[in-house]
């Protein structure tokens, strides 16, 4: 909905950096912007991460009044596997978190 004047930011993790190293890295962006979403590109394993991305939207709405949306990519359907048995791999990730504006995307 920004039409032509939008910007993009990425900021690169190391290979070896801690997984919660996304989260310090998107609070240490706000001293330079103020972005509408955060795309995690890394493929999310553990219900902890998703829970955290849940958390930071929390806290840049409460420091910052920033309503910012998350798209976490998860691992896409693998090659040997079905399409009921990847549909209960995702649900029981998923299981228990209900949080608008996070969601899960398959890569």
């Amino acid at each position: 909905n920004a039409g032509q004047n939008w910007w993009g930011f990425v900021h690169v993790l190391a290979a070896d950096s801690e997984p919660g190293a996304w989260v310090d890295a998107v609070k240490a962006a706000q001293v330079s912007c103020s972005v509408e979403g955060v795309v995690l590109s890394d493929d999310v394993a553990a219900k902890e991460q998703i829970n955290q991305a849940a958390t930071l939207r929390s806290e840049l709405i409460a420091q910052y009044g920033r309503w910012v949306w998350f798209i976490l990519a998860v691992q896409g359907m693998q090659e040997d596997e079905a399409q009921a048995d990847y549909l209960k791999r995702l649900s029981t990730l998923q299981q228990g978190i209900a949080e608008k504006a996070v969601q899960l995307v398959p890569r």
